[in-house]
């Protein structure tokens, strides 16, 4: 399956987990992650390869804390979305008192997608959970409201990636060394590591407002959830497209039918009222006439002033529907402002993140080569050591030579004086083997 594996087995004894080297006991590393998870009754396991909007990147993040009175450790995967709330991040949580088993592969081999979205080396975490992860949602919005469908199924993924108990964390490979992988190995083997206390309070979340563990909504039970939580509480109010039409402006002229059948009917009821007080029984006597006319006369004034208010009611609705008109071509515009602000401000913050990846990816590479520089010094230290040991023979033998030089000097001085020495007794030698070969030669000759 992989170059090279580390695991372990809920079975398996706890070490004692010691971490010398404190460049590998304390860290803390993110970096670009696709998720994988098994369900139980499910054949084909899930996946996760980005986030809401596309262009940014699902993030799992490891905090390790080691020191001489308890281990620490923390692991949580940030995933942004799109709410109509406000866009915004969700988190998986996974304590290490969770963890029942934890294995790592380097150079795994993964699938075509998760190969390319990550790189050609691929390292993978995989997660056995005693108890399932933590997803932490907003702690002020009661419903999420997705934005578009993408992070509907986001968020449907996040709640079944919740309920397993089988993950896989696919990293690229430099974002953990292998030391640090088996730091991490170690810690959660030990059986007594503690979650880091930064990451469980979670009113520090979302600039302070505060998060909070989200459980998947029953289908069975949803009038319940309703009464007890209604989704409008959460809601915002609609956006300027999403307003219907408003009531129909009027005309401007006095052809209106609902103004002109409003004068008629003024006149009539003040035409029945002048009918009814004729049908009541009043004869006409030339002393009452005169009061019936004044009485018609104020009758046409009243109408005239109704007619008046009318028509002033009329112009003050005409200008309230122009002014509304204007409100609301100004709102479209500052919606659509705003909306391009909104785009920037995701622009600017998805470069921010992917500058935050990259120093991540950098500092990780710094890291890995710091492993390294920490091997090479090592090497050399040794190899100081074999040059120091070395001047040593090479001191020694120096030693050794001049005492041969002395004795060569000695030796030589000797032969010196021996040949000297030696000189007469070898000339007498040589006299008397000459005189002693010619006396024996001219015997021979002398003989007959």
């Amino acid at each position: 399956m992989s170059a090279e594996t580390d695991a372990l087995s809920p079975s398996s004894p706890p070490p004692i987990c010691r971490i010398e080297d404190t460049h590998v006991s304390n860290f803390t590393v993110s970096g670009k992650a696709i998720v994988r998870w098994e369900l139980d009754g499910v054949q084909n396991d899930q996946y996760l390869f980005h986030p809401d909007p596309k262009n940014r990147s699902i993030t799992f993040e490891v905090c390790v804390e080691n020191d001489a009175s308890q281990l620490l450790a923390f692991f949580r995967l940030r995933v942004p979305v799109r709410l109509k709330q406000k866009d915004t991040i969700l988190y998986i949580h996974i304590p290490p008192d969770h963890i029942a088993s934890l294995s790592w592969s380097l150079q795994c081999e993964a699938s075509s997608s998760v190969q390319a979205k990550l790189s050609s080396s691929i390292t993978s975490l995989h997660f056995n959970l005693s108890q399932p992860a933590h997803l932490i949602v907003p702690a002020q919005w009661t419903v999420l409201h997705p934005r578009r469908a993408l992070s509907a199924d986001i968020i449907k993924a996040l709640e079944s990636l919740a309920t397993s108990r089988r993950l896989t964390i696919y990293l690229e490979h430099a974002t953990l060394s292998k030391s640090r992988l088996q730091a991490i190995t170690n810690i959660v083997q030990s059986r007594s590591s503690r979650p880091v206390p930064s990451y469980c309070h979670l009113h520090r979340l979302y600039e302070g407002t505060g998060g909070k563990r989200h459980l998947p909504i029953d289908e069975n039970n949803v009038s319940t959830d309703s009464e007890a939580a209604p989704e409008t509480q959460g809601e915002s109010p609609p956006a300027y497209n999403e307003i219907g039409p408003g009531p129909p402006m009027p005309p401007t002229t006095p052809d209106c039918p609902w103004a002109i059948n409003s004068a008629k009917g003024h006149g009539k009821r003040h035409r029945q009222s002048g009918s009814a007080d004729t049908d009541g029984g009043e004869s006409e006597s030339p002393s009452n006439r005169p009061s019936k006319r004044g009485s018609g006369e104020q009758d046409s004034g009243s109408a005239a002033r109704s007619t008046g208010d009318g028509n002033d009611l009329l112009q003050l609705c005409q200008r309230l529907f122009v002014e509304l008109a204007d409100v609301k071509q100004v709102a479209a515009r500052q919606e659509k402002t705003i909306q391009e602000l909104q785009d920037k401000v995701a622009i600017l913050e998805e470069q921010a993140r992917a500058r935050e990846d990259k120093v991540s990816r950098l500092q990780a590479e710094a890291r890995t080569q710091q492993d390294d520089i920490l091997v090479l010094e090592q090497r050399l230290d040794k190899g100081d050591a074999a040059v120091v040991d070395l001047d040593a023979t090479v001191v020694q033998h120096d030693d050794t030579l001049a005492e041969l030089e002395q004795s060569v000097a000695a030796l030589q001085e000797y032969c010196d004086d021996f040949a000297v020495r030696r000189v007469p007794e070898m000339d007498e030698l040589r006299d008397e083997l000459r005189a002693e070969v010619m006396g024996r030669l001219r015997s021979a000759l002398e003989s007959p």
